[in-house]
């Protein structure tokens, strides 16, 4: 009937105590505490050994074994599940808790929590309970119960009569539960008569609970009437009646060794958990029979009801454990994807909604605040979707630190403010003091805001929320998975359906939470669920690594979608030959002739379709300023698949040097009047000289038509002719028009303006022209005269935001709700002009050659009416709308040296879209 406590990390004599007792008292089992799997294992086995009896193995694993062992992940918290409002998500967390425990040999889990959390100020069940509606609270119990019997492991519904409305601790006092009788059967018992025929075990708390059972001071646990009358009579339980653990002070204080014991085993209970002193506990109970206090009947039907649960979980015979594969085993993948989307589903959004999804077209300057700690995953996850400023806020309390943050503010038109609540202990006042949440009142009610809780919802109590202009979402949690699952909230790519369980504060009641859905965008997902095999993704991993190791580039990032998710994101290597900066997925590399695709091809694309232009335009009506008459009469298709005849490129910058060094006729080492164009760090052109480039593209000969000659002259100029055609500058045009309504959070020109210099990766060391590292201006010599603004190359970005635009392009034109152009227009753009075998090009975009080409720039599984573009510094995008595959490859191949022509010798970015499309199922 004894069960008793076993700690990991002990030493041999403590072990061999636990041996004697074993074999000396015949015990009924063991609750292991805080250890490792592996040591469990082993000491579990050899319990075992030692067992006349095969003896019941018991664990408090509410969120699974991670509860109380190390290396495992970890289960929601129960009122994490409870906010979903899906049993399914319940009996998914109790089968993994269930799958985890029998891996271990563990047979009986104290789960789930039965009780209804109805005192927000309850210091010792809050987010430990499924939340304060009696129905949930049964629905969700039941279902968790349904998923240990899966697994075949016991569960036992605690803490009966209910801890809910407990304003202590059992662990260090008695607690007085106040409630009437009505509501306490009518609200706290509910949950276990409506689990009764279906529970193992029922574990009994310690609690006072006067409506029941006025002896002063007994606990339930301890109580006859609650224990016997209540729970086994009227309520008809047949099945194991357990005591909460029985060195906790809630228990009382015995006279006598072992007096709390007998008092257990006379109110009722089979098992007694955890006893202060087990062989004490043993004697004081014969002594009891001996004296008739206890009859020999009672402690048969106790010993054959344990025998019988016993007997139900396999223990006719003692089990064999295996230590092979154990932490495998324990986190399994499945775990992991089930995790996650109790995660995403639990997360509540309360308060003004017209602020979710994010908006960057209504709130471009947003602020992104972690408060009590830094968060990475807010860091990266918020620069990759917007255009965020990052602001660290670990002291609150600290004026100086607070006041500088709350003047910075003034430029922002949002705050999106993560709260990391410091502790998820009522009793600790959740870690926050007067002064820090006096800070955090004036943090969050400073400018329209969206506020993540993260950590224990009950916290949010403390905190005064605007009633306007202030949105809260609640992610139950404070770790990187309920960081990552807000934010795919507050950025569209995930809807929300969560309830508050509880209430949570003062204008925070149980029920709320606003129903959401995802906007149309790409979002991420795990690669069953685009299809894709994932272990077959080691090639990517591989071939990418092998750049790296040969040469070919410092870094690079990778990312790989289908059908609109985002299967494959990682970043690789160093941002410099130095290596001192790893690759983050939120560095912007300089895509050089991706700028064609990305941003010269849109606006024409969106020109097109307002009838301002057509293939059949010539470059005259572009630019009227033109003189060279083939150059004026080129049609636009023709320049756009480069078969204009015009020369492919110049070095404008050898007529601006003198003796191989920038000349102070054209350069000022600093800016002033008529030195205003930034080619690189301290070195300004001036002003009248892009007047000089287009002249001598102009004087350029050009060639007769019709053969494919790749050009960046014709580039250059339509972004003249796009500036004159919409009166707009170039930068300005494609923000207002695509980058900013798609969300887009990285892409741009001239990043230095707006881009910390640490988040861009450095191209080469120009020795020919600027004479410097060039980081953060752009490469192109060009593309730097021409104030890096140029429609031949100059944008910076994320793999992220080119793999949008991609995306857009495969979704027809329309992204985050948003028609951005027709489906016939995409088609016409990224369809093979008239003559694929002599030209294989779009308009704009790259395509496949008919015949496939060895060694190609393209993969052979490519499919015809795929499209893309690379670009000379070590970059390429693709998208395929046969298979709904994009891929883009960001690197700075060119860095420190731009001959370096060993990514094309190992075919590296063709070889890993290939492994891509052979990744793809079916």
């Amino acid at each position: 009937m004894l069960n008793i406590r076993v700690m990991s990390g002990k030493d041999e004599k403590y072990y061999s105590n636990i041996d004697r007792i074993i074999q000396t008292y015949a015990i009924g089992g063991v609750t292991f505490f805080k250890g490792t799997p592996t040591e469990q294992i082993l000491l579990t086995q050899r319990f075992q050994d030692k067992a006349k009896v095969p003896l019941m193995i018991a664990l408090d694993a509410e969120t699974g074994v991670a509860m109380r062992l190390d290396s495992v992940i970890a289960l929601p918290d129960m009122m994490q599940i409870g906010a979903t409002g899906d049993a399914m998500h319940a009996f998914v967390a109790g089968r993994i808790a269930g799958e985890q425990c029998h891996r271990l040999g563990v047979h009986l889990n104290y789960a789930p929590v039965a009780d209804v959390n109805t005192n927000p100020a309850n210091p010792v069940i809050g987010q430990r309970a499924f939340g304060e509606d009696a129905l949930l609270v049964a629905k969700m119990a039941g279902a968790y119960l349904d998923g240990l019997h899966r697994s075949r492991v016991l569960g036992c519904l605690k803490h009966f009569p209910g801890h809910g409305d407990a304003e202590s601790d059992s662990h260090y006092t008695l607690p007085v539960i106040k409630t009437d009788s009505a509501k306490i059967y009518n609200q706290h018992l509910f949950p276990f008569y409506e689990n009764i025929s279906n529970a193992d075990a029922i574990m009994t708390g310690h609690l006072f609970v006067p409506a029941l059972d006025t002896t002063i001071k007994l606990p339930a646990s301890l109580s006859p009437v609650i224990v016997s009358e209540i729970l086994r009579a009227r309520m008809g339980f047949r099945g194991l009646i357990i005591t909460d653990a029985m060195d906790m002070k809630g228990a009382g204080k015995a006279t006598y060794p072992g007096e709390l014991e007998v008092q257990a085993v006379k109110a009722g209970n089979d098992i007694i958990l955890l006893p202060q002193n087990p062989e004490e506990a043993i004697w004081a109970i014969l002594r009891a029979v001996d004296s008739g206090q206890i009859t020999l009947q009672e402690i048969d039907e106790h010993c054959k009801r344990i025998l019988a649960f016993k007997y139900t979980v396999g223990l006719w015979e003692k089990p064999a454990l295996s230590k092979q594969n154990l932490l495998t085993d324990l986190n399994k993948q499945e775990y992991g994807t089930s995790i996650k989307n109790i995660y995403q589903d639990a997360i509540t959004v309360c308060g003004d909604t017209t602020l979710i999804p994010y908006r960057p077209v209504k709130h471009p300057r947003l602020a992104v605040i972690s408060v009590f700690q830094p968060n990475l995953t807010l860091q990266e996850y918020s620069w990759l979707m917007a255009d965020a400023t990052y602001f660290n806020l670990l002291k609150p309390d600290d004026s100086t630190e607070l006041n500088q943050l709350l003047d910075t503010l003034n430029y922002f038109d949002l705050a999106l403010i993560a709260l990391h609540i410091p502790s998820k202990f009522q009793s600790k006042d959740y870690g926050l003091n007067a002064q820090n949440k006096a800070a955090c009142n004036l943090l969050i009610n400073k400018l329209p805001n969206i506020t993540i809780i993260l950590g224990n919802g009950y916290a949010s109590g403390n905190f005064t929320f605007p009633s306007q202009k202030s949105a809260q979402v609640f992610a139950w949690q404070n770790n990187s998975l309920a960081t990552e699952a807000a934010l795919r909230v507050i950025f569209g790519e995930r809807g929300a359906s969560g309830r508050l369980p509880a209430t949570v504060g003062p204008k925070l009641s149980m029920g709320e939470g606003f129903k959401l859905e995802a906007r149309p965008i790409l979002i991420f997902s795990e690669p069953s669920e685009a299809g894709v095999n994932p272990d077959k993704l080691a090639m990517v991993d591989q071939i990418a690594m092998e750049g790296i190791q040969k040469g070919a580039y410092p870094g690079c990032q990778v990312l790989l979608a289908r059908n609109g998710k985002i299967f494959y994101y990682k970043a690789f290597g160093m941002q410099d030959a130095a290596g001192t900066t790893p690759v983050s997925k939120t560095d912007l590399y300089d895509i050089a002739s991706v700028t064609k695709v990305a941003a010269t091809t849109l606006a024409i694309m969106r020109l097109y379709e307002e009838g301002k232009l057509n293939d059949e335009t010539p470059m005259k009506e572009i630019l009227p300023q033109l003189h060279n008459h083939r150059l004026r009469n080129s049609h636009l298709a023709d320049i756009l698949r480069h078969q204009a005849g015009l020369y492919p490129w110049l070095p404008f910058y050898k007529k601006t040097l003198t003796n191989g060094e920038p000349s102070s006729v054209y350069y000022s080492k600093q800016f002033q009047p008529g030195f205003e164009i930034p080619v690189a760090q301290n070195l300004y052109l001036r002003n009248d000289y892009i007047d000089s480039i287009i002249s001598t593209i102009d004087q350029t000969r050009v060639r007769a038509k019709g053969n494919f000659v790749y050009s960046d002259f014709g580039f250059i100029l339509l972004k003249f002719g796009i500036e004159r055609i919409t009166h707009q500058p170039f930068p300005e045009y494609l923000e207002e028009n695509f980058y900013r309504p798609m969300g887009l959070a990285s892409m741009r020109f001239n990043p230095l303006e707006n881009i910390q210099l640490k988040r861009i990766a450095p191209t080469s060391i120009d020795t020919e022209f600027r004479k410097q590292l060039i980081r953060g201006y752009v490469h192109d010599p060009a593309a730097a005269m021409l104030g890096g603004v140029s429609g031949h190359a100059g944008l910076f970005s994320h793999a992220l935001d080119l793999a949008r635009i991609m995306q857009m392009l495969l979704w027809e034109g329309k992204y985050n709700g948003i028609q951005f152009f027709k489906t016939e227009t995409i088609k016409h753009f990224t369809s093979y002009g008239p003559h694929p075998e002599k030209n294989r090009r779009g308009l704009g975009f790259d395509k496949p050659p008919i015949q496939p080409i060895p060694e190609g720039m393209v993969c052979k599984a490519a499919s015809p009416r795929s499209f893309g573009h690379s670009g000379f510094t070590g970059t390429y995008v693709w998208a395929d709308p046969d298979s709904g595959l994009i891929f883009v490859f960001l690197s700075n191949r060119v860095h420190p040296n731009e001959d370096n022509k060993i990514i094309n010798q190992l075919n590296i970015r063709t070889r890993i879209h290939q492994a891509a499309y052979e990744a793809i199922e079916n």
